[in-house]
């Protein structure tokens, strides 16, 4: 979709600007939330999501895996560690809240990932 080709345009930027991998925090998480002016379908949705994934595992590198991914529409939340710490997280969970149109479409609302380290 166009969104996700000016994000991935956005991505390469800012991967250019911050070569330094070092500098990338231990647990990042990533966030998308653009409300899609048009309705998308959900096959395109799920598209999106997994351009949007193997584009953000490519520029962490192999030394980062994804833990979990949520997404409510056009909002995602992406949660990734270092590979040396795969194996101190725990309890992972991951919940949507729609609070659009009765409190059940998705145009507006949150995403959430919570999980234990060390735990």
């Amino acid at each position: 979709c166009q969104e996700c080709q000016y994000k991935r345009k956005k991505i390469k930027e800012d991967k250019d600007e911050d070569k330094n991998k070092e500098q990338i925090p231990e647990t990042p998480i990533f966030d998308e939330d653009k409300v899609p002016d048009e309705k998308i379908s959900e096959s395109a949705q799920k598209d999106c999501e997994r351009d949007w994934q193997m584009r953000l595992e490519h520029h962490l590198g192999e030394n980062y895996v994804p833990i979990e991914t949520i997404s409510l529409v056009e909002i995602r939340l992406f949660l990734f560690v270092k590979q040396i710490h795969k194996g101190r997280i725990s309890g992972v969970t991951a919940d949507t809240e729609a609070t659009g149109l009765g409190h059940v479409y998705g145009n507006k609302g949150a995403v959430a990932i919570s999980f234990d380290f060390d735990g």
